[in-house]
């Protein structure tokens, strides 16, 4: 088997029949089909098995498991020497672009991880958005913890892999596990594959895990003290450093955070980097100077006096 295109699904049959049209018109045959079914009916599994899809292999967890635990587990069962993820909302944009994925990635044996372009639609809209993915090549294969600042990449569904890395989703994180993936993708192995072509088409469903976490400050927040806390061996000489330290800081002022008890009351899923812990110590210090001082000016430097 030469490639297996990897779906997650989570209650969206509409999608998905969308999604599978696309892996069907493709000229490339030598394929599987991966089902990951997180659904919480059994909507799904019913047009699955009507099917009777020579190519799908169908799997449903009974009860659902976090995504990323889905999403493990599902590469677990594919059988192809490279996988292409494809989400249930998005789609294959041309008949051809499964061929050139295997294509880029027999002609560069080195890549072990790779990408292409996409389009997007702007939420709300029909509007079609564009991105600039080349220019970032470069600079991630030299620094992946830009990701960390802005997910230069994109959704999973424009990646491709080889099966053989045994590249797996960290399951403790809720938001950023595409951006962990990519991070660990790249350290290994920076020769990634890029195809500068718009390959893939990424819609918009309210069933997105990103829907669910994008206006969560806990969720955003912990997460990002987490991949911090991963990641701190290539951040600390990474000249992103001080800007990724500046987010999460910036992320806290959204507590009106004063001190490190509250800090540990806010911080309920990891613990906070090592910097956060300093920067609250000194500027609890600096608050006690500051009242110290306040104080001597008052009483002339002999202390409190009463009249």
């Amino acid at each position: 088997m030469k490639v297996t295109v990897a779906i997650p699904t989570y209650n969206n049959l509409k999608d998905l029949k969308r999604a599978l049209e696309s892996v069907f018109m493709q000229d490339f045959e030598d394929y599987e089909i991966i089902i990951a079914d997180n659904s919480t009916n059994s909507e799904t599994e019913e047009y699955i098995k009507g099917l009777n899809h020579p190519k799908i292999d169908y799997f449903r967890n009974i009860p659902p498991v976090s995504p990323s635990a889905n999403w493990n587990k599902m590469l677990d069962k594919s059988q192809g020497e490279y996988i292409k993820i494809l989400f249930d909302d998005d789609w294959f944009l041309t008949k051809d672009a499964l061929g050139k994925i295997v294509k880029v990635m027999d002609e560069h044996p080195e890549a072990d991880f790779g990408y292409c372009r996409q389009i997007g639609f702007k939420r709300g809209t029909n509007k079609v958005v564009h991105r600039r993915a080349q220019k970032y090549v470069k600079r991630l294969q030299k620094d992946p913890t830009e990701l960390l600042l802005a997910n230069r990449i994109s959704a999973p569904s424009v990646v491709f892999f080889r099966r053989s890395k045994n590249y797996k989703f960290d399951t403790l994180l809720t938001w950023g596990v595409d951006t962990d993936f990519y991070i660990q993708a790249i350290t290994d192995n920076p020769n990634f594959a890029f195809i500068n072509e718009e390959l893939i088409a990424l819609g918009v469903s309210e069933t997105q895990l990103t829907r669910r976490c994008e206006n969560s400050i806990d969720i955003l927040l912990n997460n990002d003290c987490y991949l911090y806390n991963k990641h701190y061996d290539i951040i600390k000489t990474s000249k992103y450093k001080k800007k990724i330290e500046a987010r999460i800081l910036n992320s806290l002022k959204f507590y009106n955070v004063q001190n490190l008890e509250e800090l540990n009351s806010i911080l309920t899923y990891t613990k906070a980097p090592e910097f956060v812990a300093e920067y609250y110590t000194k500027k609890s210090q600096n608050l006690a100077a500051k009242i110290r001082t306040v104080i001597e000016i008052l009483t002339g430097g002999g202390g409190l006096r009463t009249r």
